[in-house]
């Protein structure tokens, strides 16, 4: 990109990442600034107060990671929100709002449901928690994620 490249991202560009790539494990290190152009885009757009902003910014919340190439695959860069507060709250219902254009839509009906019975503390429960393992294991992209909430 020319140094003077301004990334501009909107709702339906967001909604088109998530939709496109099937989740936010993306496959080639130079998309690093652009995954920290949507997370800085995410901070500002899911309706966060002040407060709420300067705990997001000095955790890593909602974070943008590098992993390192296993075996014959490559590195990845991962963006990640690891709060099921803010996935339940903040998130889904930003989501919610978007018309998606792909079966990505399905995926993310699982996701929701996956997040309310979470936040909901039903996961609590081992016949909850296998349905929603079970659930996850057909949803692209999720069955990694699941095990930090449990």
């Amino acid at each position: 990109m020319p140094l003077d490249h301004q990334v501009k991202i909107t709702p339906y560009w967001f909604l088109g990442l998530l939709e496109g790539e099937g989740s936010f494990y993306l496959n080639r290190n130079p998309i690093r600034p652009l995954l920290e152009k949507t997370k800085e885009y995410l901070e500002n757009n899911l309706g966060f107060d002040k407060y709420s902003l300067v705990k997001i910014n000095n955790s890593s919340v909602i974070s943008v990671s590098s992993k390192k190439a296993v075996g014959n695959s490559k590195p990845t860069v991962t963006l990640d929100i690891r709060n099921l507060r803010i996935l339940q709250n903040y998130f889904v219902p930003y989501l919610n709002k978007l018309n998606f254009l792909s079966k990505k839509y399905l995926d993310f009906s699982d996701f929701k449901i996956i997040c309310q019975t979470a936040y909901n503390g039903a996961h609590k429960n081992n016949i909850i928690q296998d349905l929603m393992v079970k659930l996850s294991l057909s949803t692209t992209g999720l069955e990694d994620k699941l095990s930090y909430y449990f």
